[in-house]
């Protein structure tokens, strides 16, 4: 239905056009005897053809107007604009054509002699805009057709993508960037037709063959040859087939035609009067005058194939590379020669502090935390860190040795990826330091087998000094680990802020939370997105840990959880205040009016699906826990605290995740 809407609005744009140029020929005087002006003779009738190329699954609509200008009985200039439009499920192209031409009658009235020049411009798929110049030569006659055209680009070429990899070299990640442009091409285009004896006696029907040929600075040059048949049942009706061949691209079959509808200007005349008569059936080939108002025929695209220019290279990142298998003596931090440990390519990093990791096991100085100063990325091999041409292998191993210190401290502005991170007894896989004063992102990393009291990522404590903002942990495989999985717990007045927790499995044990947002001490923890994590076998308070309270004004407040699948825990949800002097508010767990939060799994609950006050701490008044799962029911859900009420109807009957 799109393309018939389409093709019907060519057409009628292209009708109302007309009805335009009867009113102002109405107004035109003929200029002497033999010569004219937008009132051509009645042999010579603007002729107006909306038609169609296709190609498989990809159609060209075209509107073609050929309008004789001036002239005299035998000859004339004409006008012949022309809108082009691909369709390939949308409109991927767009193509208008403007020219003006010449045709003359010859050797007695047997032939037609005819020169053309254009000016076409295209919108391609990729998005650019194309302009270019023809000209073409046509001979026609009762027998034999001969036509060439010539294109040249009038616009250079444009770009229209980048292909990026990514390598390893000496000292650096080093980016490859490979342009990609639209170069419109110079070309030429000739055919020499005949008509058909025998049949041409009862359909007009003309046969061709011709080739191509487009010249690239950048690319291989199209050379090409084409056929194609013409058949004009009646005057109003051609249709065609055609067949395309180059060294570029595979055979193309097109098939098509268009309608000629003749309108005539002047006063006194009808200007469709001609069209009934295009309509009748006529024996024979049209005689040669009639051929006067014929199509033009040239390419309907400028040809612009995309071209590949030379790559080039840049640094991405400053690399420094550390393997524990380097035992050569010899150690820079290349390629070639990394440094063996972690701790030495943190002491001698350079540049924007970028450290590569290869595959192993790094068991640093026993019960010592490898600390991370300020500004580094540790980027294991375990992570293609986003990086296209990268291939993430084997993560290193930064075993803590059973100590009972953090594996891992973090200054600020850090990032670490595609690692394992294990082994400590009663502390933390990954702690910050009280000084950090910038934002941290974990990702990607395995953290595991974390003993006793300890926090698989763990921030905050009473002796911090700074706000921190921007902290992003998503993506990592957390398990084993004796406390939280992610603990974020401020126990002075500092605030939390800009934090998402996303796409983490977390898998606890007996006495574990998921992931804990606390905040105690007079701070602030705010604007947090909790979004599709799977949580799993936490048997303290929950999968997840809302709490605020016990010092000052402490507030927790504009959390939002989406797309959590959340099981199998002792408590899905807890939420509470502690002490009375904490404030909860603007907890998002799912609100139906508005869209926000929701379509979370939280289901197969040991205690309850969410519990908003944990006894002796209140929790939160008009708690919003629409759109979420809970088996199929309606879930268990505990309020505790004076006017403290869950709101979790209506539910999902469906698991959404």
């Amino acid at each position: 239905m799109k393309k018939i809407f389409l093709f019907v609005i060519l057409s009628v744009g292209i009708f109302i056009s007309s009805f335009y140029c009867v009113s102002f020929a109405d107004e035109i005087s003929d200029i002497g005897n033999d010569n004219w002006f937008l009132t051509a003779p009645d042999k010579y009738p603007i002729q107006i053809r909306p038609g169609i190329k296709a190609l498989e699954h990809r159609e060209r609509y075209y509107a073609d107007v050929f309008i004789p200008l001036l002239g005299t009985k035998d000859a004339f200039f004409f006008l012949n604009p022309k809108l082009t439009l691909t369709y390939d499920n949308e409109i991927t192209a767009k193509e208008q054509n403007a020219g003006i031409g010449y045709r003359t009658l010859i050797f007695d009235d047997t032939a037609i002699l005819g020169g053309n020049v254009f000016y076409d411009t295209r919108k391609t798929e990729n998005d650019v805009r194309h302009h270019q110049l023809g000209a073409g030569l046509e001979l026609l006659t009762k027998y034999i057709d001969l036509r060439t055209n010539c294109y040249f680009p009038i616009s250079g070429k444009k770009h229209i993508k980048d292909d990026i990899t990514y390598g390893f070299t000496s000292s650096a990640l080093t980016r490859y960037t490979t342009p990609t442009y639209e170069d419109p091409l110079e070309g030429i285009d000739y055919e020499v037709g005949l008509l058909v004896p025998f049949l041409s006696d009862i359909l007009e029907t003309r046969c061709f063959i011709g080739g191509y040929h487009y010249f690239s600075n950048h690319a291989k040059d199209i050379n090409g040859i084409r056929g194609r048949v013409e058949v004009s049942p009646v005057p109003a009706c051609t249709f065609n087939l055609e067949i395309a061949d180059d060294n570029i691209s595979k055979m193309d079959v097109y098939v098509g035609g268009y309608i000629s509808i003749p309108f005539t200007l002047g006063k006194g005349k009808d200007p469709y009067g001609k069209w009934v008569k295009s309509l009748g059936f006529a024996k024979g080939p049209r005689p040669i005058k009639e051929r006067m108002t014929d199509m033009v025929i040239r390419d309907l695209d400028i040809i612009a194939p995309e071209t590949e220019l030379t790559q080039t290279s840049s640094k991405e990142h400053d690399l420094v590379y550390v393997d524990d298998s380097n035992t050569t003596g010899t150690e820079d931090g290349s390629l070639a020669s990394p440094y063996n440990t972690i701790k030495e390519g943190i002491t001698n990093v350079t540049g924007d502090k970028w450290i590569y990791i290869q595959p192993g096991t790094y068991s640093e100085t026993a019960a010592e935390t490898i600390i991370v100063s300020d500004g580094i990325t540790l980027w294991g091999a375990g992570y293609d860190g986003g990086f296209t041409g990268i291939t993430a292998g084997a993560a290193p191993v930064i075993d803590g040795g059973a100590s009972s210190v953090p594996i891992l401290t973090l200054n600020g502005n850090n990032t670490i990826m595609g690692c394992t991170i294990q082994n400590t007894n009663a502390a933390h896989g990954i702690t910050v330091a009280a000084s950090i004063t910038g934002g941290i992102t974990i990702r990607n990393n395995t953290i595991k087998d974390l003993v006793g009291d300890s926090d698989a990522i763990s921030m905050g404590n009473d002796s911090f000094e700074n706000n921190i903002s921007n902290i992003t942990i998503t993506d990592n495989t957390i398990s084993n680990f004796g406390a939280s999985g992610i603990n974020i717990n401020p126990q002075n007045a500092v605030d939390f802020t800009n934090i998402t927790i996303s796409g983490n499995t977390i898998t606890g044990v007996a006495g574990s939370n998921g992931i804990a947002l606390a905040s105690y001490g007079g701070g602030a923890i705010s604007s947090v997105n909790i979004s599709g994590n799977t949580i799993t076998n936490n048997g303290d308070t929950g999968g997840i840990l809302l709490l605020t309270g016990t010092v000052g004004s402490s507030t927790l407040s504009d959390v939002t959880l989406t797309n959590n699948i959340i099981t199998d825990n002792n408590i899905g949800i807890t939420i509470g205040e502690i002490g009375g002097d904490g404030t909860l508010s603007d907890i998002k767990l799912g609100n139906a009016t508005t869209g926000v939060g929701g379509y979370n799994s939280i289901y197969n609950s040991t205690t309850a699906d969410i519990i908003n006050g944990l006894d002796p701490h209140p929790g939160l008044v008009g708690l919003m826990a629409e759109n979420n799962y809970f088996g199929g029911g309606a879930g268990t859900i505990s309020n505790f605290g004076a006017g403290v009420t869950t709101d979790a109807d209506p539910y999902l009957t469906s698991d959404p995740n």
